[in-house]
């Protein structure tokens, strides 16, 4: 939803077009400058101006200016994560997780994380956001763990009041059932959730290997669910949805024999 301001803009129109859209309401006129409070300091207002002594705030900046909704238009996303590690004589293990998570800044955040045990010959894995490589690394890995951070998706908030709206994520199909030992899921499903604090949703699976062990330890999982917003105080209309994907796998293998 848009709300176009009237030509010419009266303060009455400025302010009853950013209250539609759930940015709130001011008596001051300049609280309407972009980054004022009520108007964000994003490039979606670039036409508002800053309020400063150059270039002073006037309503004919308003005028004819479509209000973009608040919520924005949520897109499908998902987060891939690989590792394989193969180990020498030894015990080794290695373990993929991939996460999405929702923040109270306003966006969704992708990330993959990787570890296996410090015993190997080789190891390699990768970390695909959006279907794009965002991190990957060739054996022999330098460190036990990596964990590149957060990358952002996208922005789901136009300006700040993440605590007004709650999302939703129902199962859509994937791993329901989780084993305790080598599979986990993490986040709680198939209730609102107020964006109090950051959301998150996640899985992970872990793989074992014993020296000489057949056939070789090779654990996935993936989660498809859909991602829902509403203001907490309306949680029966629905103002953005996506389909969110998550998949995750691990494998150890052993390359030697014991040594005799």
């Amino acid at each position: 939803m848009a709300t176009t301001i009237s030509n010419p803009a009266t303060f009455s129109s400025v302010r009853n077009a950013f209250n539609t859209e759930g940015y709130g309401t001011s008596t001051s006129f300049f609280a309407y400058r972009q980054g004022g409070g009520i108007v964000p300091a994003t490039s979606a207002f670039n036409q508002i101006g800053a309020g400063t002594a150059g270039d002073p705030l006037q309503l004919s900046q308003f005028s004819n200016f479509t209000v973009p909704a608040r919520l924005q238009t949520i897109t499908a996303h998902t987060v891939n994560t690989s590792r394989d590690a193969v180990g020498a004589y030894v015990y080794n293990s290695s373990q993929a997780t991939s996460e999405i998570y929702v923040s109270t800044d306003g966006k969704i955040y992708g990330r993959g994380s990787t570890q296996w045990t410090q015993s190997f010959v080789s190891a390699s894995g990768f970390i695909l956001i959006d279907n794009s490589d965002y991190w990957a690394d060739l054996p022999p890995p330098n460190n036990p763990g990596t964990d590149p951070g957060p990358v952002i998706l996208q922005s789901w908030l136009l300006g700040t009041g993440a605590s007004d709206y709650s999302c939703r994520a129902t199962i859509l199909a994937g791993s329901t059932s989780p084993d305790g030992l080598k599979k986990f899921r993490y986040g709680t499903f198939g209730s609102w959730l107020a964006i109090t604090e950051n959301r998150s949703w996640a899985i992970s699976v872990n793989s074992f290997m014993a020296f000489q062990e057949s056939p070789p330890d090779v654990q996935s999982m993936e989660l498809y669910f859909t991602l829902e917003f509403a203001k907490s105080n309306d949680l029966n209309t629905i103002l953005g949805s996506a389909t969110m994907t998550l998949l995750a796998a691990a494998s150890s293998t052993d390359d030697q024999a014991p040594p005799i």
